[in-house]
């Protein structure tokens, strides 16, 4: 068994790549390179989605994981929400691109601990892998829309 929550929120430190990316880089190409910690974002989450599901990994907690997964879950659609408006006033299409990646960030933290309650409850340890390839496809799709921004002049 691997601590599923603690390896889930590994995936959070590709998307804080993103915020670096955005702040010291000219728009168009940190839209791309945050274009890119989507696709990496959602590379890792389908890679570990996949092996859970291959060696029916059950998920294993931490309380350092819980904890962290329920602060994301509070913080991180928050901080979505203020930097989608920070990017509609300063026209900024990075830091939209990059708000996303904090929902993103959210939802993951959402299913690890919807997953957790799902295997306690029921034992289905496949929910958390299941969610996560759902999430890897959002990641995908917001990836898409990132290149289409930069590609587009959409600074």
């Amino acid at each position: 068994e691997r601590d599923t929550s603690v390896r889930r929120m590994a995936s959070f430190g590709i998307a804080a790549l993103a915020m670096v990316l955005e702040a010291f880089l000219i728009p168009g190409l940190a839209l791309r390179l945050i274009a890119v910690t989507f696709f990496a974002l959602a590379a890792y989450v389908t890679a570990e989605a996949v092996y859970d599901l291959v060696v029916k990994s059950k998920p294993e907690t931490s309380v350092a994981g819980i904890v962290l997964a329920a602060a994301a879950v509070i913080v991180m659609p928050l901080l979505f929400v203020v930097k989608k408006r920070l990017a509609r006033r300063l026209e900024n299409a990075a830091l939209g691109a990059e708000a996303s990646e904090s929902l993103i960030c959210g939802m993951l933290a959402a299913i690890v601990l919807v997953a957790l309650g799902l295997n306690a409850a029921f034992g289905w340890w496949w929910a958390d892998p299941v969610a996560a390839l759902v999430v890897a496809l959002f990641a995908v799709r917001e990836g898409f829309e990132a290149l289409e921004d930069a590609s587009g002049g959409e600074d």
